[in-house]
Parts: C-alpha cells; structure tokens; sequence
C-alpha cells in the first residue's frame, strides 16, 4: 500500500509524496469510501495509517517553507515512524568541533582519500580545495573574534544570521555566499558521515547569497588591440597567455597548460586541442584553425611560458590601459574566457556549440556567464529574419 499526500511548497507549487506503508491488503477488504481497511487486519492497518497521516501533517506543517522536497520530506517520515536506525552521536568526539573536521577532511582530499560526491573516482579539484582552505582560515578568525568553538549542533539559522552578518563588514555579497556554499558542503560530508543530524542548512532561510555583479568582456576590437600590441619580457607572455584563454574559452587552470601534447586530428583531418578541464573533470574539443591561436603556440613550440597568475592579472591590465581599454582595471585571467564565449554568442553561433567548447553544462548556467546587454540583444535581435519581414 502506498501513501499518497500531495502538497503546496513554499512557492505555491504542488508537490506529490508516495511513501511506503509497509502494509498490503486485498482490494475487496478496501472501503474506498471512507478509505480504510475493513476485514481481519484492519484495525492494525488503519491505525497506521493513522500515524502516517498524523506525521506527515506533523512536518508539513512545521517544515513547508524550507524548501521541503519529497525526498526530504520521506527522510523526515522515515525519522518520525522510527524506520531508519539514528546514528549515535558522540557529543565528546572531537570531529564535532568544525575545525577538527575540516583538518582532516582537506588531508583527505589533498591525499586522494576522499573524492568528490558527483564522481567517486575524481580527485577534487586545486581550485576546489583552495577554496575550503579559505573558508577554515575565515572560520578560524570568527572563532577568535567571538572566542568560541564552533560544533556541527551549533549550526541553525541563528549561527547563519550572526555568520553572514560578520562576514558583511568585510565581504562582498558573492564572497560571502562563496564562504556559506563551503560551509552547507562541510555540514553534508560530515551529515553522510554521520558525525551529526543536523539539517538546519537544507533549509530555506539557509541560503547562499548571490548578486549579478558588473564582470566585463572584451569585444572582438578590444582584443584585436591588444593582439596588434607588443610588448617584451612577462608583459608579452602575459598578453600572449591571456590571448589564448580568449581563442579557447577556457579558464585560466586550463588554458596555460595547453600544449603539443593536447594538439591532434579529427576523423576528418581539422586539428583540435583535447582538453580535460581541471575544475569539472569535463573533456572539451576546441577548433585549433584560428591563425592567432597557431601562430602564438608556434612562437613558444607548443609549451606556453609559466607565469603566475596573479603576475597575468598585473600584467594584463598594464597592456589594456596601454592600448586604450578604458575598463583596464577589471580585466581579469577569468575576462578572457568570459570574453571568447560572449564573443562567440555575438557571432550567432549556436548556444549549444559553443557550451560544447566551454563545458558549460546546462544553457541557463551559460546565459547567466555570458555578458550580453539588452541594447546589445536588440542589436542581434534586428538581423533576425523575423524583423526583416517585407510587408505584402
């Protein structure tokens, strides 16, 4: 027998839960009138039924507007009804204490011990681990400033408020949801470790703040100026390095490391680079033809120069104010990859070819990468056939 109850989430939508009774029963002793067993079994029968109903009521009630999904909501059944075992937590281990578990979990991933949770048999990335690195540094600070030790428990929504609100004197909005997405990753991986059971940040008000912020890119000219422009010692590596990352639409991670190695032929005989990317672990295939592109991985024999990124950064924003680029100061390693992709989409190539280049995975995701202004949309919009109609 199977439980059906069909609710409204916080946004207004219905949401379907078909949960498991446990119990299987003769269709000629269902009264579905009043929609209850009748005959030998029924009074166990009915009565849990009754508690099901009864908890399910229970947790929507108390949890419908924290983004309650079925499956949550089957985790929560499953919890009230006592059909799965609760791990038991010891409050005196010392892998409550968030730094303590944050140590070992980087020597995990650092070592290959631990992968990721999309694909097990994939090392997280550099930038990846960077990135938690940061946030145990950040967490440390808080801790001193508040003199406290933070515990997996002590993470609901009001340790969320007093976080983000610290974090506000000195962050920007996406570096702070860059330090609360780690911190809601940390509470799963301990969570599927069962170090605790607590689910304060699946919920609603536990979110990762964003805001669209003004990134820039390089128009085809812009670029043009700067591939015309020389220069000499880590000002023309870095402009050639940079150039590159325009050319493949790559990040900065990828696009420095192509070399004679990445470079072969199609079936049909087009030369291509062969790219694995370090962040996604996605493969890609770039057209190698733009003569640009050739031309700057045959001055350096197919091994481009190692160089930094942080000095690329530098260096680059002397070469876009030298060539008259007004937005010099935002130019960025990141600009040249966002600048080839809006470039492309600019060019009427089709979304989905060039997310093929990219490793974008999904075209929302690209649309919101890209920087496309709504003149700029008018403007593509007008060499529609559909606004060329002739009137007849």
């Amino acid at each position: 027998m199977l439980y059906s109850f069909r609710y409204k989430d916080e946004k207004g939508r219905y949401k379907p839960l078909k949960y498991y009774t446990g119990n299987s029963i003769d269709p000629n002793n269902w009264d579905a009138e009043s929609m209850k067993a009748k005959g030998k079994y029924a009074s166990s029968i009915n009565a849990n039924l009754k508690e099901i109903e009864f908890e399910s009521d229970k947790i929507y009630n108390k949890y419908y507007d924290d983004n309650l999904t079925p499956n949550i909501f089957k985790q929560k059944l499953d919890v009230s009804l006592n059909r799965v075992d609760q791990p038991k937590i010891n409050k005196t281990d010392p892998m409550q204490n968030i730094i303590n578990y944050l140590n070992k979990y980087i020597g995990d991933i650092e070592s290959g011990r631990r992968r990721t949770f999309k694909d097990a048999t994939r090392k997280f990335s550099p930038s990846t681990i960077t990135n938690i690195k940061s946030f145990r540094k950040k967490l440390k600070e808080y801790q001193a400033e508040n003199r406290i030790k933070v515990t997996f428990n002590d993470v609901d929504l009001k340790f969320y408020q007093r976080f983000v609100t610290w974090l506000a004197t000195n962050h920007a909005k996406n570096t702070i949801g860059k330090f609360i997405k780690q911190l809601k990753m940390i509470m799963q991986a301990a969570f599927d470790d069962d170090i605790h059971t607590n689910l304060s940040f699946k919920k609603k008000g536990f979110k990762v703040i964003t805001e669209l912020v003004d990134t820039i890119y390089l128009t085809e000219d812009e670029i043009d100026l700067i591939f015309n422009y020389k220069a000499k010692g880590g000002l023309e590596k870095a402009r050639k390095i940079f150039l590159v990352g325009c050319f493949t639409l790559q990040r900065v991670s990828d696009y420095t490391r192509i070399s004679k190695e990445h470079i072969s032929l199609t079936t049909n005989g087009i030369p291509v680079i062969r790219l694995k990317q370090v962040k996604t672990g996605t493969n890609v295939i770039i057209p190698f033809i733009d003569p640009r592109l050739v031309g700057i991985m045959e001055d350096y024999n197919y091994k481009l120069p190692k160089l930094s990124e942080q000095k690329i950064n530098i260096y680059i924003k002397e070469i876009c104010k030298a060539v008259g680029i007004e937005k010099y100061m935002k130019v960025t390693t990141h600009t040249a990859r966002r600048s080839g992709c809006t470039n492309m989409y600019h060019a009427n190539i089709p979304t989905g070819k060039i997310m093929k280049i990219s490793g974008h995975k999904t075209e929302q995701e690209f649309r919101k990468y890209i920087r496309v202004t709504d003149e700029e949309n008018a403007e593509d919009l007008a060499n529609h056939k559909f606004f060329k109609r002739q009137i007849k």
